[in-house]
């Protein structure tokens, strides 16, 4: 998998569920059974792109993504995201070329599921909620234009859990942007080394950090 395919993903599964966008309604049963969710329950759906401004190995950098979910009583939602490393980042202190130096460029993808809770969703301004945890890859490699995850160099399997909390402002019925703060946690970082010596290609402190994302989210919010 490279990282055009995480963002294909995730694009996908944001039109898909945009797609999902009219309302169902799901009615109480008639014959007198009672469920652990009493009521109507109303489905829709939204997808969207999310770009998200942050840092890894000490340098800012910038994430570009996009998600989808189902939204349950326009408050729960769950569904699935991805996103990728759109900024470039050179390592001058691994080669994957020691005859020419070449000095490698970090790439970062991740994707997985994505849920959370929307508070008071009626008010044009509203607070939410939400979490991602998803698997990835850290790699390091020529450029970006050239990234896929098999040919990659010093790569390394991760898990990337991303709680935050954010307002949503809803511009129209189908459109809404959401500003989110959070902090991204990156798990499973291993202890590879490069040509033997104590020092580690890839830390879990260089991808751990605050992060700010802007969502631009279309759908059936009502």
């Amino acid at each position: 998998m490279n990282l055009r395919k995480i963002l294909l993903a995730g694009t996908l599964m944001a039109f898909s569920m945009t797609m999902f966008s009219q309302t169902h309604q799901m009615q109480k049963d008639d014959n007198g059974m009672k469920y652990l969710i009493d009521g109507d329950i109303n489905l829709s759906g939204f997808g969207g792109v999310t770009v998200d401004f942050t840092s890894v190995e000490n340098d800012p950098a910038v994430f570009v993504g996009g998600g989808g979910a189902l939204l349950i009583n326009q408050s729960v939602f769950l569904g699935g995201y991805g996103q990728g490393l759109a900024t470039q980042h050179k390592r001058h202190d691994v080669s994957i070329d020691e005859a020419e130096n070449i000095d490698p460029v970090l790439q970062f993808g991740h994707g997985g599921v994505w849920l959370g809770y929307i508070l008071q969703p009626s008010s044009v301004i509203h607070l939410n909620i939400n979490t991602k945890f998803g698997a990835g890859e850290l790699a390091l490699t020529e450029s970006l234009d050239e990234y896929d995850m098999f040919d990659s160099y010093h790569k390394d399997q991760v898990l990337v859990l991303t709680p935050s909390v954010g307002i949503n402002v809803n511009i129209l019925p189908w459109f809404r942007i959401a500003a989110n703060a959070g902090y991204r946690l990156t798990s499973g970082v291993g202890d590879k080394t490069y040509n033997n010596s104590e020092e580690l290609i890839f830390k879990s402190k260089d991808y751990n950090a605050p992060s700010f994302s802007l969502s631009f989210l279309f759908g059936g919010f009502n």
